[in-house]
This record gives structure tokens, C-alpha cells and sequence, in this order.
């Protein structure tokens, strides 16, 4: 298959921005049906207290591609800004400066995780399987699998760079069967969790190579070399994107651990269902801004203005998706939570699960302003604002929990959400002013 290529006006185009976020949607939502029918199979095979364990590696090994530092979503931004501009050398150069920098720091990141083995025997699970075994080699393959994680979230951000959401979407798709296919086919063959935590690992490394394959598409110009003079743009901008990216999931996921330790675990069950349903939904404007965000990059360059018109019809499409996505969610929150788990959570949880889905709305429009930071190259404020969020966050989470219990930790998410839209907003249209472009509010109220 060979790379496309299209003119630079083309490329940035509405249709074609928004033809991407499709195949971006579709390629998440692959994942998503694979795993559903999947994940019932794979507790089967193996059992509950080895799947808690296989879906913590599953967690680990996402969550360590953060340690790519920001680099993957640096080249995006690059190549969108220096595709075309009739220095390939340089362009090479960028490339492979960065895949030495995302090596590097690829192996630091499985050393991390090679930090708990001595500890591995006091891991809950070693106990519950009957040994520490089980876990050490479990382990193992989280360790082999990190690196090719890791790796591979570069080589996605070259082909996003380029605007290839075509082979975007279908390494997208190809991961979601992998990552289940092959755990369920090992778990087949040897019902115990390294057979499973081993088949994660290889579909990563799988999915690495398939990478590596589609990127060749764009390796048929002048050879690359080393550049340190790369180094500090790529850190200064993957850095302070590495903080948004670390401290991000704090703010999603600590609403948890408050809820179990001030009301009781089994009310976290009421929680964490609508929270989990609710927060898929957000893969509408991570698709969307996943196709804008190179295009707004390329855009800077040498037409800013169009870069925010563009912005701002996103924002529309996004918010004409996302409130009637809201409104219908909410009016069939309980009959959908009755059907799929019962009166038991329909009593409990459809109130939750209503003011999570205004919540939602905030929190999807919030990654429009977001995106255009980004491509603006404002990653030190975005990150800052995180900063400052999340003890603020953590103070009202708690005081509204002891409070109004499950209603108050869905009421702190959601207001949380609606400041963060309103902030981020408000921070976009101040660096569009400093740019002089700003000629059209931009505040998601």
C-alpha cells in the first residue's frame, strides 16, 4: 500500500479532517466489540482472581506508553508542520531523533516495572494463585511487552503526522483483535495467567512490527540521522504533555479510590458501572480531535487563522454529537442499566449515571481547547491548569462524598469537567489573542 499523498489545502480540508475522525471512530470501536465478547471467555479459561491480574498488566502496559514522554505526540506535531516543505533531510532527521529518544526511554520504562520483582511475592495475587510463580513470569512478559508499547506509540504518531488515519485505523482495529485473540488462544492452550499475560505481550509485539511495516510507506526518502539539535523542541514539547498525561488519570480515576475508602467497596459497584459506560462514550471526541490535531499543527504554519475556524467548526460537530448523545443517555439511563443488570442497579445507579452524562458533555467539548493548546504548542499551560486542578479536585471530592455519598462524587466529576471546559477555553482564546487570530470566541459554555 503507498503512502498518500495529498495537497497540502486538501489535506486540511473539512471533509477530509472529518472523513479521518470516522476512521478513527471505527477504529476504536473495533476494540471495544472484541472485548466484549472476549473478556467472558477469557474469565472462563482462566478464572476471576487471574483475570483481576491479566486486566492490571493490561492496564500497566497501557498506561506505560505515557513513557514515550510525549515524543510520539511531538512528532506528530513536527512532521504535520514540515510535511511538504521541501526539506526531506530534515524531516528524516526528525524521525529518527525521536525513535532513538523513544528507545531509550522505552527500556528505562520495563526497568520501572522490573523494580517490583523483588517484591513480587508480597503481591495480593501471588498468595490467591498459589505461589509467586504465576506472577514472576507474568511479570516477565509485561517487562518484554513495554518496550514494543512504547515504540509503537511513535510510529503511530509519524503515520498521524502524515494524516494516515487510514492505516491509523486499521492498526487500531488490527490491536483490538490481538490483544484478545491471542490471550484467549494461549489461555486456551494453557489455562494459567502467564498464558495469558504472555499472549498480551505478544500481540504487542505484533502490533509493533505491523506498525513498523506501514510506516516503511514513508521511509523512501533521504536516510535519517541522529540530530541532537532536536532534542530540547521534542522534550519541551512531549514533556509538559507528559505531565497532562500522567496527572490526567489521576483526576479520572481517584474518585474510586474515595468512594471505597469513605462510603464501602460494594458501593463502588454503583459507581464505577455508569462511570465505565459513560466514559466510553468518549471515544466521539477523541476521535475527532485524534484527525484535528495534525491539521490544526500543519495549519499554524502557514494559515493560523484557517487553524481556528477549523477549531471552531469542530467544536460545533463535537457539541452536535455529544448534548443529544447526553439528553437520549439520560432519559434511558435507567431502563438501560434495568435491562443489562437489573433493579438492583437501576435503583442505585441511574441517578449517577445521569449527572456523569452532563458531566461527559463538559469533559468531551474540553478536549477541543485542549487539542488546540496543543497545536499551538502550549503544552506548559495546559499541564499547569491539570496541576493546579487536582487537589483543588481532591478537597471537593471528598467534602461532597461524606456529604451526598455516590450523587456528591458524580456532582464533583461533572463540575470538575465544566471548569476544566470553561478554563481551557478561556486559555486557548488568550494565546489565539497573543497571536493576534483572535477574532471568534471560543469558550465551550
Amino acid at each position: 500500500m503507498d503512502a498518500p499523498h495529498l495537497p497540502a489545502p486538501l489535506k486540511h480540508s473539512g471533509r477530509v479532517v472529518f472523513g479521518n475522525a470516522g476512521l478513527n471512530l471505527l477504529g476504536n470501536l473495533v476494540p471495544i466489540a472484541v472485548a466484549a465478547l472476549a473478556i467472558p471467555y477469557l474469565i472462563q479459561e482462566i478464572g476471576t482472581e487471574r483475570f483481576g491480574f491479566f486486566s492490571l498488566a493490561w492496564v500497566l502496559l497501557g498506561y506505560f506508553s505515557v513513557f514515550d514522554l510525549g515524543l510520539g505526540r511531538a512528532l506528530t506535531k513536527f512532521i504535520a508542520e514540515r510535511d511538504g516543505d521541501g526539506k526531506p533531510q530534515a524531516l528524516a532527521d526528525l524521525i529518527v531523533t525521536a525513535l532513538w529518544l523513544v528507545a531509550g526511554v522505552s527500556v528505562l520504562a520495563a526497568l520501572l516495572i522490573g523494580m517490583v520483582w523483588p517484591w513480587r511475592r508480597e503481591i495480593a495475587f501471588a498468595r490467591s494463585l498459589g505461589g509467586s510463580a504465576e506472577v514472576s513470569w507474568s511479570l516477565l512478559w509485561v517487562m518484554l511487552g513495554t518496550p514494543f508499547t512504547v515504540l509503537a506509540t511513535a510510529l503511530r504518531g509519524i503515520l498521524e503526522g502524515h494524516q494516515d488515519f487510514r492505516r491509523v485505523g486499521m492498526l487500531r482495529a488490527a490491536g483490538g483483535v490481538l490483544l484478545m485473540a491471542v490471550p484467549c488462544m494461549l489461555a486456551t492452550w494453557r489455562r494459567d495467567l502467564p498464558s495469558a499475560v504472555g499472549g498480551l505481550a505478544l500481540a504487542r509485539i505484533v502490533l509493533f512490527f505491523l506498525h513498523v511495516q506501514q510506516v516503511r510507506a514513508y521511509a523512501k526518502g533521504p536516510r535519517g540521522r541522529f540530530d541532537a539539535q532536536w532534542i530540547r523542541p521534542l522534550f519541551r514539547f512531549g514533556g509538559w504533555l507528559t505531565v497532562s498525561n500522567v496527572v490526567g488519570p489521576v483526576i479520572v480515576y481517584i474518585d474510586r479510590f474515595v468512594v471505597a475508602g469513605a462510603i464501602s467497596a460494594s458501593a463502588l459497584t454503583y459507581y464505577v458501572t455508569p462511570f465505565e459506560i459513560v466514559s466510553r462514550m468518549l471515544i466521539v471526541p477523541q476521535a475527532l480531535t485524534g484527525a484535528l490535531f495534525p491539521a490544526l499543527s500543519g495549519l499554524q504554519v502557514n494559515d493560523p487563522a484557517r487553524s481556528a475556524r477549523l477549531l471552531l467548526r469542530g467544536l460545533g460537530v463535537c457539541a452536535l454529537i455529544v448534548i443529544p448523545l447526553s439528553l437520549i443517555g439520560a432519559m434511558l439511563s435507567g431502563w438501560v442499566l434495568r435491562v443489562w443488570l437489573g433493579p438492583d442497579f437501576e435503583a442505585h445507579s441511574t441517578q449517577v449515571m445521569q449527572i456523569l452524562l452532563l458531566g461527559f458533555a463538559f469533559n468531551a467539548i474540553a478536549h477541543l481547547p485542549f487539542t488546540g493548546l496543543q497545536s499551538l504548542g502550549a503544552t506548559r499551560i495546559s499541564a499547569l491548569l491539570h496541576l493546579i486542578e487536582l487537589p483543588l479536585y481532591i478537597m471537593v471530592l471528598v467534602l461532597m462524598v461524606h456529604r451526598w455519598q455516590l450523587l456528591g462524587a458524580a456532582w464533583a466529576w461533572t463540575l470538575r469537567g465544566a471548569l476544566d471546559s470553561i478554563c481551557l477555553g478561556l486559555l486557548y482564546q488568550r494565546e489565539l489573542s497573543r497571536a493576534k487570530l483572535a477574532t471568534m470566541v471560543l469558550v465551550p459554555i
